[in-house]
């Protein structure tokens, strides 16, 4: 339209894949499918856990557009002697799988950025969870009396106090 110098476009999708290309004499507008796609998330995404102890956390895949593929998870990041599992695996979203991470006792005792890494369907997305490892509590065993005589056919009894410490 001749005579106008200012133009006005209100689309309010723009963030569902509308583009629009301004040329000097013309206006195009265009629509595209967004492609297939998933997000992944972890709940707790920050874990505590003593040496030769068990924790877990629940990942969730979230479909997008219409994603269906099967999405394998691996883990990055573990510490030396702590294995990872999860189940299931894969998992196809909209779905979730726990992660379940045990340590040994000889673990060592840090805090540990983990990337768990889902891919599929051509796309590959992480979210990262951390991983605290405290040393496992330690205890101290004591008899008394710490020395016992006893005839034969004979009882006697002693008294054994276990204490576990932080």
């Amino acid at each position: 339209v001749e005579g106008i110098n200012q133009l006005r476009v209100d689309v309010d999708e723009l963030h569902k894949g509308w583009k629009v290309t301004i040329r000097a004499s013309e206006i195009r507008f265009y629509c595209s499918t967004p492609d297939p796609d998933f997000s992944i998330g972890a709940s707790p995404d920050s874990l505590t856990v003593a040496q030769g102890a068990s924790t877990s956390s629940t990942i969730t895949l979230t479909a997008l557009n219409g994603f269906s593929a099967p999405v394998d998870l691996s883990v990055a990041g573990l510490p030396a002697g702590a294995t990872a599992t999860f189940s299931p695996d894969p998992v196809i979203p909209s779905g979730d799988s726990t992660l379940d991470i045990v340590t040994a006792l000889d673990t060592p005792v840090g805090t540990y950025e983990l990337t768990v890494s889902g891919s599929g369907g051509e796309r590959t997305h992480s979210v990262k969870v951390t991983l605290q490892v405290s040393a496992a509590p330690d205890f101290s065993i004591e008899a008394a009396p710490d020395s016992l005589t006893v005839s034969q056919g004979a009882s006697t009894s002693a008294t054994i106090t276990l204490t576990v410490s932080d």
